[in-house]
């Protein structure tokens, strides 16, 4: 979901990256699942403007579902 949204804004792991004041390799920790965006709040506004998200949107693209219980 996340990197479809970068995708579909035409921004590329390096522009993200460069925005953010992060390395590329962390930008593709976060596309990969690896880990979450951790940031300063304004680090983190700037991530939902080039998104064009809210903050659930955001959040929801990190989301893990709960793994099923066997019945």
């Amino acid at each position: 979901m996340f990197e479809a949204r970068l995708s579909e804004r035409g921004i590329t792991h390096e522009l993200l990256a460069k925005q953010l004041d992060v390395t590329t390799r962390t930008v593709g920790r976060w596309v990969a699942g690896d880990s979450m965006p951790s940031l300063s709040p304004s680090q983190y506004a700037e991530l939902l403007e080039l998104l064009n998200w809210s903050h659930k949107e955001l959040l929801a693209a990190f989301s893990v579902e709960p793994a099923k219980k066997n019945a």
